[in-house]
């Protein structure tokens, strides 16, 4: 197996770089070197051969790509077979610029991922000491998707673990299981949007001419059957309905309401107003609102020393404007309360300390158990569309921040969209044993911390008072509070 231990970063001012060395006992595959220097495959990393410390080396600039030690891997059907088709088609299509694919590097951080994981990335090492077996290599295939998540259909994980479980599994295969299985969730959200489509209401309806209309639509003839004057007799009588006026009267009107020929509105199921005025009449609902006004007002206008109870318990005056007033302010202030709360969720902040004293990494959680953990604090208030406060006392291994975009897969902190100069998946921030980890996830702006511009893909360990600044020319500055 390609020992990647010997491999080392360099940072400098043209960009960044991975250095392997070579050793006076290198064997270089020179139609490999020629291939790669003169056409490169897209899927791989180009190289020079350049000598240090009078040895040889490979100088690889890297590019602003995620190593896949570091992308998430949580993804739909449809994303994953994207990927891992992007990871196995060097090892079909080498072959195609005389390369051997036994040295593909495939050590999970040095394999990128480009943001979108839909591209992968290799590093080739022409030296015929450094390959890697067909057992390891199908191994790195099947840890690939142990450490993977299908978010929308466990079937496809299913399938792919049994066809490793036969023993006989290939890379052609390997490609073709996948493939298929891409076609079909293809066609399965092809159909969809078909189905969809099929069913959508038309936007016009078709003009008919008149007769046709009548034809069709002969309900409209009702407008010239008999007419019962209820709705005119309510008119002249308002205190006709089932319990005012004579029984005749009563009796009128209620047959008038049942009939099927009162009063139908537009939608064909009545007016409201018609069809209570045949019930009650007009009386009859003002009655119904008269109580209520009058209760109100005497509630609100007793004299001082005068209550619900007739003077045995006092009451405050309270005019009707002032009581208004006063329930529109208890109202504003419990909106203001709310809006607070949810701006401070939504800037991933950790609620005041109830009491003066207290620690400020102290969290309250819903279920009121604390948790105790550091957070990372913007510096300059006045940066719209970044976090203040993004907590580091998370539940699972890693975080993601990043821009948020249209893209399928979403960091878990989100800076405003406006924010151009941070990257769609900036950097990650690691949980391990002692501190926290700070990773650029090759972004092309760059990360630095405590003034100096990360590597991108390389863990450096965060301390409290540390400052973490993402894209540097205009910078987003926070302070590591641990």
């Amino acid at each position: 197996m390609i020992d990647s231990s010997v491999f080392s970063l360099q940072s400098s001012l043209e960009g960044n770089y991975l250095n392997v060395p070579l050793y006076h006992a290198a064997k270089l595959d020179e139609i490999a070197v020629n291939v790669l220097q003169e056409d490169c495959p897209d899927f791989l990393i180009p190289f020079r051969l350049m000598s240090r410390n009078d040895n040889n080396l490979l100088r690889y600039k890297l590019i602003n790509a995620i190593a896949l030690e570091y992308s998430n891997l949580t993804l739909p059907g449809a994303a994953f077979a994207e990927m891992y088709l992007s990871l196995l088609k060097p090892f079909l299509k080498g072959k195609d610029w005389f390369l051997n694919y036994h040295n593909i590097c495939i050590d999970k951080k040095y394999v990128y991922l480009n943001k979108e994981l839909t591209q992968a990335f290799y590093i080739y090492i022409p030296e015929e000491s450094c390959c890697n077996s067909d057992e390891e290599i199908l191994h790195f295939f099947q840890a690939v998707l142990n450490n993977v998540t299908i978010t929308d259909d466990s079937s496809f994980m299913v399938r792919l673990y049994q066809y490793f479980s036969r023993g006989d599994t290939t890379l052609s295969d390997l490609y073709l299981i996948v493939e298929d299985e891409n076609k079909k969730i293809k066609s399965v959200v092809s159909a969809g949007e078909v189905k969809s489509q099929t069913y959508t209401a038309p936007q016009t309806v078709p003009e008919i001419n008149a007769a046709e209309r009548e034809r069709v639509q002969p309900v409209e003839a009702p407008v010239q059957r008999q007419e019962i004057p209820a709705p005119v007799s309510v008119e002249k009588e308002k205190k006709t309905g089932l319990f005012g006026g004579g029984k005749k009267k009563g009796k009128k009107a209620e047959s008038s309401a049942v009939s099927p020929e009162v009063s139908f509105g537009a939608d064909g199921f009545g007016s409201d107003d018609e069809v209570m005025k045949a019930l009650f009449g007009e009386e009859k609902k003002k009655k119904k609102e008269k109580p209520l006004k009058q209760k109100k007002e005497k509630v609100f206008s007793e004299e001082k020393g005068k209550g619900l109870f007739g003077g045995r318990k006092k009451s405050t005056v309270v005019p009707e404007a002032d009581h208004e007033s006063a329930v529109s302010e208890k109202q504003d202030a419990v909106n203001s309360q709310s809006g607070y709360m949810q701006q401070d969720y939504i800037q991933n902040s950790i609620p005041e300390p109830l009491m003066s004293g207290e620690d400020d990494t102290t969290e309250i959680c819903e279920d009121g158990m604390e948790q105790v953990g550091g957070y990372l604090e913007l510096m300059d208030g006045s940066i719209q569309g970044a976090p203040v406060r993004i907590e580091l006392s998370f539940d699972k291994p890693y975080i993601t921040l990043g821009r948020n975009s249209s893209n399928s897969v979403k960091p878990d902190v989100l800076f405003d969209s406006e924010l151009k100069r941070i990257g769609r998946m900036h950097a990650r921030i690691e949980k391990r044993e002692d501190a926290p980890y700070i990773i650029d996830l090759g972004s092309a702006n760059h990360t630095s911390l405590n003034g100096q511009v990360l590597i991108p893909n390389c863990p450096y360990p965060l301390k409290n008072g540390d400052e973490l600044t993402f894209a540097p020319g205009t910078p987003i500055r926070y302070r590591v509070n641990l």
